[in-house]
């Protein structure tokens, strides 16, 4: 029924007489991430929440990571105290369940501060400048939260914890209370460099991910969109009435010193322009039918945005009487059609109406997709036949040429509207503001990857820091006896860092790989990409690097500068 109602009348319209429909159902949850339909709206990019989540678990495996070579390495501390223990007829268990316990305890107070972090960043507004989008605190005071919190923690105690617990109560009595060599063994010892190893590989590759989508975003602004989008001033105007004014309204606006010109459109710039089925005609003379967006707009349209008309006239030119039969088509509808001369092909569907001139191609919707066949048609404005309902939900979209962004110009336009419209509030925003909000989410994306990189860093950092310690405070003896023979702080130096270039160098790799996949996939949801080039995972390759060595020389300062004489006497 519903095809014979909708379909059968639309194709009869167009003539046609061999077509197929299709009909699916979807599930109305699924069309915020899952949706095959271009006019659903609102709808989000799943791969930005699997790429929060993704971030947020690399953090978490760092933190880890951290825990288990720091725990591991600070046995030669612990070493008597699990030696006395096992000495005194501790089992193997009662043991793991100590350390075990010693990290889930870790944890979950880290979660408890957390929750306060979370609590204020939300009271105080930290979130929505993140991602543009207000939450309240108490949203953490809900069940759901609470227990997934609380599992979490248990988790990430169990993960963090395990190994150590496992190594620690697993060292023989003999070897515990010798601590001097607790904790070196080969086997030890691999597992710290592979955790190492992943600590670079997830900081490289976040890095790495953070400067590519800086440098999408910064193509994506420095492209032409075929049009002027700065100083434009975008108005909301409601009621057939305002509407029909506009020629009255235009003349006070273009009175004003800061107002250089006016037009209208009933097609918000920036959003989605949608397709028409269309009756074209084709260069041989017959007609086809095409889908293409289409805009009305007033007559300068064109002049207001600083359009580039490459063929024929602009609408400006045309008298109101018979301004609704002329039409503007960009350049990709004239490659569609292959017209060799597009002044005068006729057009109908909505009506009849004629090709008057070209317009050089502009993007007035989201970079994600390239440029689509449009046409441009004259706005009447005819409210003639418009029920009552129609005329009061009329709509149109000033467009405002402004010689400057001053509180002063935007407030003189608002007085004027309101004179002729004092029943609806004054809306307004900025062509350039808004196009900037099309890409909100890369921003807020690239703005929160930045930061989880600094923190990625840091707690690397911490960890090497860590480890830097525990590897000089192993070789104090070997470092004496190196600088007696000759050494110079230099050569220590490189035989406490070489290390971490090998490390480097292997976790680069696999980044690299990642970092490939990962920015593969996000950059094909653009229809204009700057390229992937290597030079952003060379820079976080060498960023990581320098930290590490830094990290490692200022930790291992005081052990390469130190007396020989006070390391060989210090037992």
């Amino acid at each position: 029924n519903f095809v014979e109602a909708r379909f059968v009348p639309l194709a009869e319209s167009f003539g046609l007489t061999d077509y197929s429909v299709r009909l699916w159902a979807q599930n109305i949850a699924d069309i915020y991430y899952q949706s095959t339909v271009g006019l659903d709206e609102p709808t989000g990019n799943p791969f930005y929440l699997f790429a929060y989540a993704a971030v947020a678990v690399f953090i978490l495996l760092v933190a880890c990571i951290n825990y288990v070579n720091l725990a591991t390495s600070q046995f030669i501390s612990r070493g008597k105290e699990v030696g006395i223990r096992k000495t005194m007829g501790a089992a193997r268990l009662q043991l793991m369940s100590q350390f075990l316990g010693e990290a889930i305890i870790y944890v979950f107070f880290s979660c408890f501060i957390a929750y306060l972090a979370a609590a204020v960043f939300l009271e105080y507004g930290l979130f929505e400048s993140l991602f543009n989008n207000a939450m309240s605190w108490q949203v953490l005071l809900q069940a759901d939260v609470l227990l997934a919190l609380a599992s979490l923690s248990l988790l990430v105690g169990l993960v963090a914890g395990i190994y150590p617990a496992f190594y620690l109560a697993s060292i023989s009595p003999k070897a515990a209370l010798h601590s001097t060599r607790a904790g070196t063994g080969m086997q030890s010892g691999l597992l710290r460099q592979f955790l190492v190893l992943l600590q670079f590989t997830v900081a490289i590759a976040i890095v790495a991910s953070t400067l590519i989508m800086a440098a999408q975003l910064r193509h994506l602004s420095g492209l032409s969109l075929g049009y002027a989008k700065e100083n434009r001033l975008l108005v909301n105007i409601r009621g057939a009435d305002t509407i029909e004014a506009f020629p009255a309204l235009r003349n006070e606006l273009l009175a004003l010193p800061n107002v250089n010109d006016v037009s209208m459109t009933s097609s918000l710039p920036g959003s989605d322009l949608g397709f028409y089925g269309l009756n074209v005609e084709t260069e041989a003379g017959n007609f086809e039918v095409r889908s293409a967006s289409l805009m009305e707009v007033g007559n300068n349209f064109v002049e207001v945005l600083d359009m580039n008309l490459i063929q024929g006239r602009s609408l400006i030119d045309v008298s109101p009487a018979g301004a609704g039969q002329n039409l503007l088509v960009n350049e990709v509808f004239v490659e569609q059609m292959q017209w060799q001369s597009p002044i005068g092909k006729q057009i109908s569907g909505f009506q009849e109406g004629t090709v008057v001139g070209v317009v050089a191609d502009f993007n007035l919707e989201s970079l994600h997709q390239p440029i689509g066949p449009v046409i441009l048609r004259y706005d009447s404005a005819d409210f003639d036949s418009a029920s009552t309902e129609e005329r009061a939900s009329a709509s149109r979209t000033l467009v405002i040429h402004l010689t400057d962004n001053s509180i002063d110009a935007v407030e003189n336009v608002g007085a004027i509207v309101a004179g002729f419209d004092p029943v609806h509030p004054f809306e307004f925003e900025f062509l350039a503001d808004r196009l900037d909000q099309l890409y909100a989410s890369e921003q807020n994306i690239t703005r929160l990857t930045a930061i989880f990189a600094g923190i990625c860093l840091l707690i690397c950092c911490l960890g090497l820091f860590g480890l830097a310690a525990f590897n000089a405070e192993q070789r104090t003896k070997e470092f004496g006896i190196r600088k007696v023979l000759g050494a110079t702080g230099l050569q220590l130096f490189w035989l406490l860092v070489r290390n971490i270039f090998l490390l480097v160098g292997a976790s680069s790799a696999i980044a690299a790989v990642i970092t490939w996949l990962a920015m593969s996939r996000w950059l094909q949801s653009f229809a204009y990409v700057d390229g992937f080039n290597s030079l952003p995972i060379m820079v976080s390759i060498f960023l990581v690097l320098v930290v590490a060595v830094a990290t490692v020389a200022l930790q291992s300062a005081k052990t390469v500068r130190s007396n020989p004489v006070e390391a060989l006497r210090y037992e």
